[in-house]
């Protein structure tokens, strides 16, 4: 295939779905903060629901650098961080710090909604809000810390095959170590093998909810563990559906770097990329979608909010209608 066709689908990618994954986005995880903050849904003063706050927030700096970003250098050619040594550090490191941020805030979702699952009642009472915010401070902070060498080992230097400007990193050890840390153990492969492991321990406590467990616990938090329950779940299947694939690319391209390939192989290549990394954005996008679908109390959720703004509405405009046009009183 010629490399001009190659770069022209490359570059419609990166416009139509970047942008479609934007949009979409945002909006997505704006609904998100509002359900699980709204103090009318009956999310509110659960653990997880801070989990998923935390999450809706990183993610949308996930798409408003490491999306936007992208769709400007790779769709219409404008490259702001070789532009600035700042920028290129900043864009670096939070593209690296965000995403693992609220990868970790949902393997801590799994694992704190097993321990609420749990038929020990000790395993419950030290799942409290306290404890979960106290774990999404530390869990940033680590996070952050570990993304300070990419501040500097990432600057603004000259490409010598294509003669051009790249804001990138020429240390092969700190290269080494991002590839399999960054991309390989810590988006890839720990957090699949937390979230399918505490996933499955989560469904078998499920399973073995009996009556005692019943009278134990208040129904409606029963309820709502359940429905929490669901919604880590779609949240699950929406990370291992959209990080495998850039996971396993990842893991190619490290065992083959060392290898001779073509030109054509390596634009087929680096078309492959762009389409992973797109799906991986999917993931910063996809949370108030799949909840919606495979949710229905989610979905409750989101009609008590709607209907709280709307009806007021309707009754300020009936409201108005009816003082302007009141027929006059004949006497």
């Amino acid at each position: 295939m010629d490399i001009a066709l190659w770069q022209s689908v490359m570059q419609n990618l990166n416009i139509y779905f970047g942008v479609f994954t934007l949009i979409l986005g945002l909006i997505g995880n704006v609904l998100n903060i509002a359900i699980f903050t709204n103090v009318k849904t009956s999310f509110t003063k659960s653990s997880c629901s801070l989990y998923f706050i935390g999450i809706a927030v990183t993610d949308s700096f996930c798409l408003m650098i490491g999306l936007l970003s992208k769709i400007f250098t790779n769709g219409f050619g404008i490259d702001l961080t070789v532009r600035s040594n700042v920028l290129c550090k900043f864009r670096a490191y939070f593209v690296y710090s965000a995403p693992l941020i609220s990868i970790n805030f949902t393997c801590s979702a799994a694992i704190t909604q097993f321990f609420i699952t749990s038929r020990n009642t000790n395993y419950r009472q030290k799942m409290t809000l306290r404890f979960t915010k106290w774990t999404m401070f530390f869990t940033t902070i680590f996070w952050m810390c570990h993304g300070i060498p990419y501040t500097i080992f990432y600057n603004i230097r000259q490409s010598l095959p294509a003669n051009a400007t790249v804001c990138n990193s020429i240390d092969p050890i700190f290269n080494q170590y991002s590839s399999w840390m960054a991309y390989n153990i810590s988006s890839c492969i720990m957090p699949v093998s937390i979230l399918v492991v505490f996933g499955y321990l989560t469904h078998r406590n499920i399973a073995l909810v009996n009556e005692t467990t019943l009278v134990q616990q208040n129904a409606l938090k029963q309820q709502i563990q359940r429905q929490l329950t669901i919604i880590i779940r779609a949240q699950i299947l929406l990370l291992i559906v959209t990080m495998s694939p850039s996971g396993i690319f990842s893991l190619y391209t490290t065992f083959t770097a060392s290898q001779a390939k073509s030109t054509e192989l390596k634009s087929a290549e680096q078309l492959t990329s762009n389409l992973f990394t797109c799906i991986f954005y999917l993931y910063a996008s996809g949370s108030f979608y799949i909840f919606f679908c495979f949710s229905k109390p989610f979905r409750k959720q989101m009609s008590v909010i709607l209907c709280n703004i709307i009806p007021k509405r309707r009754n300020q405009v009936s409201s108005l209608g009816g003082k302007i046009h009141e027929p006059p009183v004949r006497t």
